[in-house]
């Protein structure tokens, strides 16, 4: 393997942005990675918690194809987009293919959590550079790996995968899809009138805003030992998650609506 120099950014379709203030986004995570990007290192992962896919994507390409980072962009969630007008992939922008590397799983479409099948897509166009500051082609350098280290799915999973794809795949996955965003939207509803809540349009988490200055780990303490509900503390998402828990739409119907009477009772006091 070549000794690659070129800086990768993780765009991960679940927590918060950041780029550089030129491009009109929050630099908060980008400034502290800044160094190690100036010195051609792994930048680390940028993430988008609030409303997936909502963020600023053209601006990402163009910083990208700018700076000659390589984005790593995750759509596991692509399903649970709800507004026709926003990408499902990154590729609707245009020179995406030229700096950007996307993974798509089937773990949140079709519930393969667990089952590890998952594609990624590396464009012809898309190159690397050395540290002589040659540029080479990452779908060549993949292909390689993939080739040498990586022995297929087996079988089954596979014909699981494609059925996701046809037609009455797309119809249970959907249905499955709406139950959950139905489940975000009982969540925001049931909520909404208590606490500060962002997210549940566009995926299947509610951000909270935790009540009464708590930090997220002592907000999921009080949930946990009070209330019996298991949530996601903000801050291990990184800095900018602080002073949030992340609630999960992914149950039944009858257990969110238990949740949310339970949260409710505990700040009630």
């Amino acid at each position: 393997m070549r000794n690659m120099k070129t800086a990768v950014v993780a765009l991960l379709l679940a927590a918060t942005t950041s780029a550089p203030a030129a491009y009109g986004m929050n630099p908060y995570l980008f400034s502290c990675g800044k160094e190690r990007f100036d010195k051609g290192d792994f930048l680390g992962a940028l993430q988008h918690w609030v409303r997936p896919t909502t963020f600023n994507d053209h601006r990402w390409v163009a910083w990208a194809r700018e700076t000659g980072a390589v984005i790593l962009f995750d759509a596991a969630y692509d399903a649970f987009i709800q507004d026709e007008t926003l990408p499902r992939s990154i590729y609707e922008i245009e020179g995406a293919d030229e700096c950007a590397i996307e993974m798509r799983s089937f773990s949140k479409r079709a519930g393969f959590t667990g089952v590890r099948c998952a594609y990624t897509v590396v464009p012809k166009e898309l190159t690397g550079s050395t540290a002589s500051g040659e540029r080479v082609s990452l779908n060549g350098l993949w292909a390689r790996r993939h080739a040498t280290k990586f022995n297929s799915v087996p079988y089954v999973i596979q014909c699981g995968a494609a059925a996701v794809f046809s037609p009455e795949g797309k119809k249970q996955t959907g249905e499955q899809v709406a139950y959950y965003m139905a489940n975000a939207k009982a969540l925001r509803d049931g909520l909404g009138a208590s606490f500060t809540l962002f997210g549940g349009e566009h995926a299947p988490y509610i951000w909270m805003r935790t009540p009464d200055g708590l930090s997220s780990w002592d907000c999921f303490d009080k949930l946990l030992s009070e209330a019996h509900v298991v949530c996601t503390p903000g801050s291990g998402f990184g800095a900018a998650g602080e002073g949030y828990v992340r609630i999960s739409a992914f149950n039944s119907r009858e257990n969110v609506e238990e949740a949310i009477d339970r949260i409710r009772r505990a700040f009630s006091g």
